[in-house]
């Protein structure tokens, strides 16, 4: 009797209920047109079983520690904000003890992408006959691919966060396992011949 105690604390511990609370936050950037060096950020504050929170207040943290924008959640738990390029934590405290992070890190190739597209080309006879010029490309093209991934980055962060039912098959055969390591122990203890 006293190892079902254990077991069922066990159990509960690692159940995907005692999950469902657990807080997310899921943010990407995108450039933004016509703005050197700045970003979009959109994102989503979520519990893992998907219920979502919202007006929640947020804080963005630069890579110095200092808060620099606090910005809330709408109704459905998403928000939008710009920031300029950069390494910065969006920091979800729900105050009741629930608390979740994201880094967003500056990706070098996309600062350079935005110096190179700012600078003026050389061959300004070739941008002439050109109906877009090369900014206008990284932009439309940076852009379209932001919106065409940005849907697949949410699936795949919900499907990493829902319990799969081989995950609860493999937690009830692992407690049914140690049940049994129990079992066998104590009639060890209780016939010694084993």
């Amino acid at each position: 009797m006293r190892l079902i105690a254990p077991l069922i604390t066990a159990a509960l511990l690692f159940s995907p209920v005692a999950n469902a609370h657990l807080l997310k936050i899921f943010a990407y950037t995108q450039p933004i047109v016509g703005e050197q060096k700045a970003l979009q950020v959109r994102g989503k504050v979520y519990f893992a079983g998907g219920a979502t929170l919202a007006n929640l207040a947020l804080k963005v943290i630069d890579s110095e520690g200092l808060v620099i924008h606090r910005p809330s959640t709408d109704q459905q738990g998403k928000f939008v904000f710009e920031l300029a390029a950069g390494n910065y934590q969006i920091i979800a405290d729900s105050l009741d003890g629930h608390l979740a992070n994201w880094q967003l890190k500056a990706s070098v190739e996309a600062s350079e992408l935005l110096e190179n597209a700012t600078q003026p080309s050389a061959d300004k006879d070739l941008i002439a006959q050109n109906q877009y010029t090369q900014q206008q490309l990284q932009r439309v093209i940076s852009q379209q691919l932001a919106i065409q991934i940005q849907p697949l980055s949410e699936q795949l962060n919900s499907l990493q966060e829902k319990a799969r039912f081989q995950d609860i098959i493999g937690a009830l055969g692992y407690i049914f396992g140690l049940y049994g390591l129990a079992i066998w122990w104590r009639q060890r203890k209780v016939d010694p011949q084993s």
